[in-house]
């Protein structure tokens, strides 16, 4: 296989996580290199004699078109959104893909590209990729066409929200085969040209989520099942499992059993939940500038995740006393709490307590340092995690029926 896309530094604050050659390109041809694969990039002068070295090591045969600058990757935390360095950056020469199967990812480096394949994947990366911003894709027609993109791509590629709707309008726009579509904790959506079926595959809920990278994951995963013969559901499938595999921290490269398509063991069975959104209460204190911006940020990436969300500052707003009644019967309406421990504040604790007497799961975050803090929270089930983003997901994923890790 051939894989066209990005290597750039990445750097995260929360985990202390550093890396000189990341980026989706790159991690989909590591995950892949127990299988003959060619990887084309583009690097700047000084980091190609490091990409080459990783290459060489892993058995990849690699080819640097150039750029003239670096590119990288700011994460102040995994589900914050990063800080883009080199947006300017230029390619030196053609970024040109040509082979039977491929695996394409959007890049952020301009300039022209020039895809030609039989079967392709194309995962767009970012809702200002190419795909969605010109009118014609950076490609011949290939045979068979399988987009990866998550929702918030899908939906801005189509202009519409209704999730169902846009991915079968990206379907038809670009003449796809199939669209997966990314959903987060709540899996994916495989929408099939052939037939018109709209299939959900559920995820593989792991005690811990490394995020950073599990999107490359899946497509890199996928484009392996489907271009080796498998049908877009079961690609699916292998996908989720090889994800989850992945995100719970077993490696960075697939076995060859794995890559001679047996499924991953993923460590838990796969969720059916058919694509079903949980209500998510988001718990947590919100008087400073500071709290209110976690809370935003805690906001989005639960709603990009597949979860809907209740939270009291967006729905009730700031006040006294008399807000506690309205708070309180949106938390009975939610399937899961997602909760704040940073700070202790006593109303998240009221509100975690309430939902525990309500059968409700909690599943909290930060707080470590406090251990005895959380005695009654973990003596009643609730789940506790320094992680944010595992604990989202676990929050997700407890909303949507699934035990205590």
């Amino acid at each position: 296989m051939i894989i066209g896309g990005g290597t750039y530094r990445e750097r995260v604050d929360s985990t202390q996580y550093t890396e000189d050659i990341g980026g989706s390109g790159f991690r989909a041809a590591s995950l892949l290199s127990g299988t003959s694969v060619q990887f084309v990039s583009a690097v700047e002068d000084e980091l190609s004699p490091l990409l080459e070295g990783a290459c060489s090591l892993l058995g990849i045969t690699c080819r640097n078109v150039g750029r003239d600058r670096s590119v990288g990757f700011h994460y102040r935390a995994p589900f914050v959104e990063p800080i883009v360095h080199g947006h300017s950056a230029r390619l030196s020469t053609t970024f040109e893909i040509e082979g039977e199967h491929a695996l394409v990812f959007g890049i952020v480096e301009r300039g022209e590209r020039q895809i030609t394949a039989t079967s392709l994947v194309y995962d767009p990366q970012s809702t200002d990729d190419i795909l969605l911003t010109e009118e014609t894709p950076p490609w011949r027609t290939p045979e068979r066409l399988a987009i990866s993109a998550n929702a918030a791509e899908t939906r801005a590629f189509a202009d519409v929200t209704d999730l169902d709707a846009a991915a079968r309008m990206v379907a038809d726009k670009l003449k796809a085969d199939v669209v997966i579509t990314k959903v987060g904790g709540r899996g994916c959506l495989v929408t099939e040209s052939a037939n018109k079926n709209q299939t959900w595959i559920g995820v593989h809920a792991t005690a811990t989520v490394n995020k950073l990278g599990s999107g490359d994951v899946f497509s890199a995963a996928f484009a392996q099942a489907w271009h080796g013969g498998a049908e877009p559901i079961e690609a699916a499938r292998f996908a989720s499992a090889a994800t989850a595999w992945w995100c719970d921290g077993n490696g960075l490269r697939l076995s060859p059993a794995a890559l001679a398509g047996e499924l991953p063991d993923a460590g838990a069975e796969e969720l059916d939940n058919e694509g079903r959104s949980p209500l998510i209460y988001l718990a947590g204190p919100f008087f400073t500038i500071e709290q209110r911006w976690l809370i935003d940020q805690c906001k989005s990436f639960l709603e990009g995740a597949g979860a809907e969300v209740f939270s009291p500052i967006h729905e009730i707003g700031l006040g006294g006393p008399e807000v506690a009644g309205a708070d309180l019967a949106g938390l009975a309406k939610c399937d899961a709490v997602f909760a704040i421990l940073d700070g202790w504040d006593p109303g998240t604790l009221f509100e975690t307590g309430w939902a525990t007497a309500r059968d409700i799961p909690v599943v909290a975050a930060g707080g470590i340092g406090h251990p005895e803090g959380a005695t009654m929270l973990l003596g009643t089930g609730a789940e506790q995690h320094a992680d944010y983003t595992t604990a989202m997901y676990r929050a997700i994923w407890r909303g949507l029926g699934v035990g205590r890790a």
